[in-house]
């Protein structure tokens, strides 16, 4: 059996197919099993042993796209996305069974539309879904990374310059987003760390995607102890993140793809949502990951608030290090 998958874009939603990635192969280990993304997103599953090839949407023109599809002979095509371009997309694949959501003007796309969940459910979960006309069980919906010895290797020497301390004493701090609606003020979070400082000697190891770094260095000016946080250094690859994060104790910041490999590697978290929905971003049945949400008034919450969920993340590390 010959499957295509499709997921374009974005790092964090990427990570949330590998549940069914590693499900599908559960069942049907012998399917080649392909995946459709753009270039950007791909070091996300660029290690997935579970993926049999990858292919990048830029690599050909629309209509070349759709002649290598159809040349390929998929027997069943995923729609991961489920935007109208991937409708679209699906519909003119030559897949002998197309799957995707049920959405309003998509749906004539696929032989099999399924309904949306009637509530709120984790991201991964939601796409898990996609595998039940295939009669595919998920019995876990935690993503999963596997990084590169070279991955590992980055992390190390980045951990050795910066002489970081012991995993007790350091926090993951991710401050950043791409988008304003999803990042809580700088100088707040500055003064959190200062109070986390102050309260438990704990220093900061910021962690941030290319062009942020202006985003950290805001943050340290406005902080009292400007020495508590690991910085500056050049923007790791995507794949070492998970190796650095594991040598901190829990993760304090913004809802975004660094979070997502912070829950990969293990570690509690503190997160501050803005619009999106933290049900749709935490894994379910998970213990050890903690919210405020703000909705569209993410600047509203109070630093009390989000200190509460940074000590409780504090002390889940603490009892896992007993």
């Amino acid at each position: 059996m010959k499957i295509l998958l499709i997921q374009l874009r974005r790092l964090g939603d990427l990570l949330m197919t590998t549940p069914a990635i590693r499900a599908i192969k559960q069942v049907h280990p012998q399917a080649s099993l392909w995946l459709l993304c753009e270039k950007g997103c791909a070091p996300a599953v660029a290690n997935h042993p579970g993926l049999d090839k990858i292919l990048f949407r830029e690599d050909d023109s629309w209509f070349g796209l759709i002649k290598r599809l159809r040349h390929e002979n998929f027997d069943v095509l995923i729609d991961f996305q489920n935007t109208p371009a991937t409708a679209r997309l699906s519909f003119l694949s030559g897949a002998k069974k197309r799957i995707g959501s049920e959405r309003r003007g998509r749906s004539w796309a696929y032989h099999v539309a399924v309904p949306s969940a009637a509530e709120r459910i984790y991201s991964a979960q939601d796409k898990a879904r996609l595998l039940t006309p295939l009669d595919i069980p998920c019995p876990s919906f935690m993503p999963e990374y596997f990084e590169a010895e070279q991955e590992i290797q980055e992390a190390q020497r980045l951990a050795d310059r910066l002489k970081l301390p012991s995993k007790e004493k350091l926090i993951a701090l991710s401050p950043v987003s791409r988008r304003e609606y999803k990042r809580f003020p700088l100088d707040r979070f500055a003064h959190l760390c200062d109070t986390l400082h102050e309260q438990h000697n704990v220093t900061f190891l910021p962690f941030f995607g290319p062009g942020e770094e202006s985003f950290i260095r805001e943050m340290i000016t406005a902080s009292k102890y400007p020495d508590i946080f690991h910085f500056p250094y050049i923007p790791l690859s995507f794949g070492a993140l998970k190796p650095l994060l594991s040598r901190c104790s829990f993760y304090l910041g913004n809802d975004n793809g660094i979070r997502h490999m912070a829950i990969i590697a293990g570690l509690p978290t503190a997160t501050v949502f803005g619009r999106p929905d933290p049900l749709n971003w935490t894994p379910p049945d998970s213990h050890g990951h903690f919210y405020v949400w703000g909705k569209e008034k993410m600047a509203s919450l109070s630093t009390e608030a989000i200190h509460r969920i940074a000590e409780q993340a504090f002390q889940a590390a603490m009892t896992s290090f007993k």
